[in-house]
């Protein structure tokens, strides 16, 4: 009998992490999925054009469609990428009143769910739920975050590496 493939045994994807690693993901209780939304990052493709780093969806192309970005370096095309993940979606996070403490509760607020308290912090800066809800959105978005690493340097990625080693049990 054979296979859609026509005989040829189906491949599993290579993966930069151990296996004994990827186990010990598959064990972990996640409080979201990480495809939750798997479309937001959309088919970002980096692409080089006439000395440029063009993003441009699978189907588009340099020269005929207008990318939404472009860098001067591939690196920050790539994190481009990941950043879009996040400004595809509405914000997730706010801060709600200062309690009487001085504290501003952070807001989440995830779709269908009713709006959440989820934790407080002590400095009010609006950047800071900007910056929350970017990483939420790499979380969420698993390509976009492959390609916010691929625009990481070698000894990033060592130290990327390390930290999952002892943070993931």
């Amino acid at each position: 009998m054979s296979n859609s493939d026509g005989d040829r045994p189906k491949k599993t994807p290579v993966n930069a992490f151990r296996a004994s690693f990827l186990g010990r993901l598959t064990e972990r209780e996640e409080t979201a999925s990480a495809g939750d939304d798997p479309a937001l990052a959309g088919d970002w493709q980096v692409r080089e054009h006439d000395g440029r780093y063009l993003l441009l969806r699978d189907w588009e192309q340099a020269g005929v469609h207008a990318p939404p970005c472009w860098f001067t370096s591939r690196e920050r095309a790539l994190l481009a990428v990941g950043a879009l993940a996040a400004a595809a979606r509405d914000p997730l996070f706010d801060f709600g009143a200062a309690t009487a403490e001085g504290a501003f509760p952070i807001i989440l607020f995830d779709g269908g769910t009713a709006p959440a308290v989820i934790g407080e912090n002590r400095i009010f800066d609006p950047a800071f739920v900007a910056y929350l809800h970017a990483v939420e959105m790499l979380k969420r978005t698993p390509r976009a975050l492959g390609y916010v690493g691929a625009g990481a340097s070698g000894e990033a990625l060592k130290i990327f590496g390390e930290v999952l080693e002892h943070q993931v049990e």
